[in-house]
């Protein structure tokens, strides 16, 4: 190979000032020519670290939106409680309370929708608007069924409910909401006739088409682990129509343990095609004495709402039942849903958090 300018030795009688510049000016270019390349190759590897980084960064953000909310997209919504009108009356909360309550007014209860309810489209529209403007999801319950706890009905009161059902769905509008459909309408079907049973599926059935159709997750409630069979519930579900629904709920209002639910509303889940379920957790907290289910005593806040559950089959644990709220005059308790400060004040102080 020919030698170059710089390989070959320097002659006797080149200028000695000539050589040491060339290789001045070489090496200066070489130098310039390796930081070229470096910065070229930085760029191609600061591109793809970038393109990696962010990939991963909205995967993970996307993991842990999933993981956080399940299939809701968005946290529960704390609904006013009424515990809150006890802390705000004057000289009624003893300071040591006062904690205990703020466990109540803090955590996401579900907003019941009955007869009590002069316009029903506007109250509905008001919750979940609410909600939408705090970025959550609320969480509501029918409880408008004719003759649903085995009194005495007409084909003009289904009539009637079929109207409800749609201005409660025309409430919801745009907004998304977790909707519990007419608790205990499904286990307490024994009294009705075959009329009357036929009946209530296809109210409920038209009330999981209507709730679905706006674009909310209807459960169809379903009892509790210590009530009726699976292979019954399954049944009744299915004529019920929970093909279409998000799922079933199980334990509203009552105190069955949570491992019992689990169990249970999986062998349902097994028999109506794997549909998944929520629970009732409000006032599961702690067991109590026998099959209790009016104001049992003993009982205590149980987990809160959450899609963290010890099951996939579980979607969440919800407060459905107002915790401190009366199930009726039995254990000396008020009305049934009226506020009992003393029965709240248990349940926060047995509370299993």
């Amino acid at each position: 190979m020919r030698p170059t300018q710089l390989d070959r030795p320097r002659p006797q009688d080149e200028p000695p000032s000539l050589y040491p510049e060339a290789v001045a000016r070489a090496k200066a270019a070489a130098a310039k020519a390796e930081s070229t390349r470096k910065f070229a190759v930085g760029l191609v590897v600061s591109g793809l670290v970038a393109i990696i980084t962010g990939t991963a960064f909205f995967a993970l953000a996307a993991n842990l939106h999933q993981d956080t909310y399940g299939r809701f997209g968005a946290p529960f919504d704390v609904e006013p409680h009424p515990a809150g009108q006890t802390l705000r009356a004057n000289g009624t909360v003893p300071a040591a309370d006062t904690a205990l309550l703020a466990k109540l007014t803090t955590t996401p209860t579900a907003t019941w929708f009955g007869p009590w309810n002069g316009n029903i489209r506007a109250d509905v529209a008001a919750r979940v608007d609410q909600a939408a403007a705090d970025g959550k999801i609320a969480v509501l319950v029918t409880y408008e069924l004719p003759h649903g706890d085995c009194g005495s009905g007409s084909p003009s009161m289904a009539s009637a409910y079929r109207t409800w059902i749609r201005q409660f769905a025309a409430g919801l509008g745009h907004h998304r909401a977790v909707v519990i459909v007419e608790p205990d309408a499904i286990p307490l079907m024994d009294c009705l006739n075959a009329t009357g049973q036929r009946e209530r599926v296809a109210i409920i059935k038209d009330s999981v088409q209507q709730i679905e159709r706006s674009g909310s997750w209807a459960y169809i409630d379903a009892g509790h682990s210590a009530w009726k069979s699976a292979s019954v519930i399954a049944s009744r579900l299915k004529a019920a129509g929970i093909a279409q629904a998000a799922g079933f709920s199980l334990n509203v209002a009552n105190y069955q343990p949570t491992k019992d639910l689990i169990a249970f509303g999986s062998q349902v889940s097994a028999l109506t095609g794997g549909k998944h379920f929520v629970l009732d957790t409000g006032r599961n907290g702690r067991a109590v004495a026998g099959n209790a289910w009016c104001n049992a005593s003993g009982a205590g806040l149980g987990a809160r709402p959450t899609t963290h559950t010890a099951s996939p089959l579980v979607d969440a644990y919800l407060w459905i039942k107002t915790p401190g709220s009366s199930d009726g005059t039995c254990n000396g308790g008020p009305p049934a849903g009226v506020w009992w400060p003393s029965y709240a004040r248990m349940l926060a102080t047995r509370a299993s958090f």
